[in-house]
């Protein structure tokens, strides 16, 4: 590397009187250069030792001496207290004697003149972080100057020279002031002295230079950092070698996927097409290391499902949206749009808008089509706060996994037909993909989808059935279909808007009738699954009532703005009523009163009238036939009624 033959070059040369600047922007990976590679590199075959000094923060040079003293500190075996010229039981001695770490109490330190104690040959002080340094630039450079000009002491300095350029040395007044009066001397008046003053301050202000005046003199050789593909690859191996054991062995199967999300973030992604596009901002190690740091839980979560294809997705999503959320800036908002059904790659065939979402999946997913590629929530707010929902994640990869459980052939045409090998092929998979729909064996929810994406090659001609009798297999399949799919909650599914725009009107209304039919067909089992729940529930209530309440309290929810009444067989509750004890009585009154009381309970629990009135009617026969005494339980069912009867008035209004 470049960047070695330079410092190399400089270290072999005798005498120097100026230092080597290593310039880079942040996170290209210069800190990690030195500490990790080059430090080692200089202090094996150089025989140099290494210093380094952080300079982020610094706001006195205070700090930068007593820094380097602890850090020389450690060649020296011991170091003769009366030569430095400290009291026997001061502080620092006593940390320089017993080798303590510094706990507090940096004001007790006397200020050390480091040349007395510390020998600095064959040694190499590394400054990193100068753009970072609290102080005025000038300062820092006239004391780094010190070591380099009068002791011919061998320095490196990292920066982001970026950040440095322009800024002007006057932001600092109390430093243009404190060099006014250098223009000054004791003996002279106070006018005189004033005068000097002003004048000498006016002259700063207008004249002070910029970074690259006074850069000349101290730094001789600067070298850019522009690490090539094969040093990224060896710090991409550094860094998984930190982790366990199965996250490490699962990065190192990705690691060509790391590499490739890492050198494709150094791209800028345009938040809006019509915009002037803007330079690309570089690659930043610091942001893989944490991405892969933050990854690490959402992987331990995601071990139960066993799904390589789920893993591979997510990480891809995570560490790629991490990047273009640190460099490119953008927000939740523009996060959650980085969202796409499985076909946002076909788009790039059809669709000349480049959105954001397009974007993304050319920069981070060519040549991975077999994919899923859906926004997660819990995931976009993982990034921004640094918080990982896992039940809401647990939730999200539920709603989407039933996606990923099609069969292969119907995934070809369903959410890969662009790259099916010849017409062969083709045929073959939409002949299974049509016998699967006909038989209802794909997912219900994907039934609309599927059917928009075939009619679109019937009327490209390429299929030889009609839309009409397309539509009759969708339909007939969807009946069947809706029975066996397991949920028919709403989850994510592959958008159709492109490709319904492609169809002609009259298809287009083909694909409404199927949708239309799909809703009715959806309700309908939507409402005898419920009513199967329902006839459950009540079985429950009079066989094995800690399952009737632990359902009722876990889906109140689910039935909370349902009618349900019609489904219930209320003469089988009034006839085994007798098997109720009092204390569950008391409960159904409890639950009846969750149910229904809110002020406009009649807009969406009115058709639940008839039958809570036929329940009051029976509980008032049970009361006639069943019970002769006015005892407690004639009490308790009589609320129940009159609780049943506020509840049909309130309906009836």
């Amino acid at each position: 590397m470049v960047v070695e033959d330079v410092v190399f070059d400089y270290l072999s040369k005798k005498d120097t009187d100026y230092a080597v600047l290593i310039n880079g922007v942040w996170g290209s990976g210069k800190t990690y250069f030195w500490k990790n590679k080059l430090s080692e590199r200089i202090e094996e075959e150089l025989d140099y030792k290494t210093i380094y000094i952080s300079l982020n923060g610094i706001s006195a040079l205070d700090e930068i001496d007593r820094s380097l003293f602890f850090s020389a500190y450690k060649f020296k075996k011991k170091l003769d207290i009366e030569k430095i010229g400290l009291k026997e039981n001061s502080l620092f001695s006593n940390l320089i004697s017993g080798g303590m770490t510094l706990l507090g109490g940096a004001d007790a330190i006397e200020k050390v003149d480091l040349q007395n104690f510390i020998d600095l040959n064959k040694t190499v002080i590394c400054f990193d972080d100068l753009e970072r340094c609290y102080m005025p630039i000038e300062k820092i450079l006239g004391y780094i100057n010190n070591f380099v000009e009068h002791d011919n002491i061998k320095t490196v300095i990292i920066a982001n020279e970026n950040e440095i350029n322009g800024v002007k040395f006057s932001e600092n007044n109390s430093f243009k002031e404190e060099l006014a009066f250098k223009f000054i001397t004791a003996s002279e008046k106070e006018a005189e002295i004033k005068e000097k003053f002003e004048t000498a301050l006016k002259f700063i202000n207008e004249n002070y230079s910029y970074y690259s005046n006074i850069k000349e003199k101290l730094i001789g050789k600067t070298v850019n950092f522009s690490p090539g593909e094969s040093y990224y690859d060896s710090v991409i191996d550094d860094f998984i070698e930190r982790y366990e054991e199965e996250y490490k062995k699962y990065l190192f199967k990705v690691k060509e996927v790391i590499l490739q999300i890492f050198l494709e973030s150094g791209k800028k992604l345009d938040k809006e097409p019509e915009k002037k596009e803007k330079g690309n901002k570089n690659r930043n190690l610091r942001i893989l290391k944490h991405a892969l740091d933050d990854f690490n839980k959402i992987f331990d979560g995601i071990q139960k499902y066993d799904n390589e294809k789920l893993t591979e997705s997510l990480f891809i999503y995570f560490v790629a949206l991490s990047f273009e959320y640190k460099l490119s800036e953008i927000s939740r908002d523009e996060m959650l749009k980085i969202n796409a059904d499985h076909h946002i790659r076909e788009r790039t065939f059809h669709e000349g808008r480049k959105n954001i979402s397009l974007k993304f999946v050319q920069k981070y997913y060519i040549g991975k089509n077999n994919l899923f590629f859906e926004s997660f929530i819990s995931i976009v707010n993982y990034i921004k706060s640094g918080y990982l929902d896992k039940k809401l994640l647990e939730k999200e990869i539920n709603d989407k996994i039933p996606l990923e459980k099609e069969s292969s052939q119907v995934y070809k045409i369903f959410n890969n037909w662009w790259n099916i090998k010849d017409d062969k092929t083709f045929y073959e998979v939409t002949d299974e993909l049509i016998e699967d729909i006909k038989n209802g064996d794909i997912d219900f929810e994907l039934y609309k989808h599927t059917f928009t994406r075939l009619l679109f090659f019937v009327e490209k001609g390429a299929l030889s059935i009609t839309a009409e009798d397309l539509l009759d297999k969708f339909k007939n399949g969807a009946k069947k279909s809706v029975k066996k799919t397991d949920t028919l909650a709403r989850h994510q599914k592959p958008g159709i808007k492109s490709e319904l725009n492609r169809l002609s009107s009259k298809n287009r209304e083909l694909v409404k009738k199927l949708n239309d039919f799909t809703k009715e067909v959806k309700e309908e089992e939507k409402e005898r699954r419920l009513q199967k729940k329902l006839e459950k529930l009540i079985n429950n209530l009079f066989n094995d009532q800690d399952e009737f309440f632990e359902k009722i309290y876990n889906h109140l929810d689910e039935y909370g703005i349902r009618p349900v009444m019609d489904y219930l067989d209320i003469d089988r509750i009034i006839s085994d009523f007798d098997q109720l004890d009092n204390n569950i009585i008391l409960e159904l009154r409890n639950i009846i009163d969750r149910r229904y009381n809110y002020s406009n309970v009649s807009e969406y629990l009115a058709s639940d009238l008839d039958g809570l009135e036929k329940l009051k009617t029976g509980l008032e026969s049970y009361i006639d036939e069943n019970i002769e005494d006015n005892g407690l339980r004639k009490i308790i069912v009589q609320f129940l009624i009159e609780d049943i009867e506020d509840i049909c008035h309130k309906l009836r209004n």
